[in-house]
């Protein structure tokens, strides 16, 4: 019997908790974002690491956290290899999985970078995962209608201020496919967004594109991500879907034409119907 797994939800205990660290979650990712835009830095992975030590240690010395990890370095291609990094770093044409130690030293003023970032809290028995993404310029900070802008702005859809309610998964991809197409800017289709909580990967998928896919309802008490990924075309095109592959390392999925990227990620849950952005990402710059 083949089986499908369903999405989970969470107690009110855990959504406490996520709204909680969300936010602290959501501090780090703006204090990196700030970094990468000052284009000085070390090393990424350490700064993250740093800033989340440094964030985080009150709780951990308080006992109220047991323990903080970076589950990317738990994640596995398909050929069972193993990530081992505390984040991506995906530069220009690279939309997601970039590998930091291979792409630290290759930025230049003024590239497009994605940085994508996991977090597992434990506190007692309880396990929260979280994981978000934003995009930026090295060295520089975009300008309010700086095209990179508008994959945030699609997380912003989601939270009812535009004429489409959010009910379920395809509502969600229909709202990301209408920015797109409005900005004329092509989507990667072939990544989507997640559940999440107990494990980095939850059901559903969240689709950035309408698709023959049976629709998952959304309820009070899911906690999903949302990552809408736009690409910049070089030049006009019929197709809205930008062609994507997977690099030679087995991880990085590239642009097979060369085109930046803009890829940003928050965590939702739903409360009384109402969307909720646990990490602030959508707000950023509003």
């Amino acid at each position: 019997m083949k089986t499908t797994l369903l999405p989970t939800r969470k107690s009110e205990y855990e959504i406490s908790l996520y709204k909680e660290f969300g936010k602290k979650f959501g501090t780090i990712l703006q204090t990196l974002k700030e970094i990468v835009e000052l284009g000085n830095y070390n090393d990424l992975e350490t700064e993250y690491k740093d800033l989340t030590w440094e964030t985080l240690a009150k709780d951990l010395g308080s006992k109220r956290i047991s323990s903080f990890s970076f589950p990317f370095t738990q994640q596995e291609n398909q050929q069972g290899e193993k990530f081992n990094h505390r984040l991506c770093v995906s530069p220009n044409e690279i939309v997601a999985h970039g590998i930091p130690v291979q792409n630290h030293n290759n930025l230049s003023i003024g590239d497009v970078v994605s940085i994508d970032c996991g977090l597992k809290i434990t506190i007692g028995t309880t396990i929260l995962h979280f994981d978000s993404a934003f995009t930026t310029l090295f060295g520089a900070t975009p300008k309010k209608d700086h095209w990179l802008h508008q994959s945030r702005l699609a997380l912003k859809d989601l939270l009812g201020k535009t004429d489409l309610k959010v009910t379920n998964t395809m509502d969600i991809a229909i709202s990301i496919k209408n920015r797109a197409r409005k900005k004329k800017l092509l989507q990667v289709v072939a990544l989507t967004g997640h559940g999440i909580g107990r494990k980095l990967h939850e059901a559903p998928q969240i689709h950035n594109a309408p698709a023959p896919f049976k629709p998952v309802y959304l309820f009070d008490g899911i906690v999903f991500c949302a990552e809408p990924i736009y690409v910049k075309p070089k030049e006009l095109s019929s197709s809205f879907i930008s062609s994507v592959a997977i690099d030679n390392n087995n991880w990085s999925v590239f642009t097979t034409k060369g085109e930046q990227s803009s890829h940003f990620e928050t965590m939702f849950v739903m409360i009384n119907g109402q969307l909720i952005d646990l990490v602030g990402i959508s707000q950023w710059g509003s």
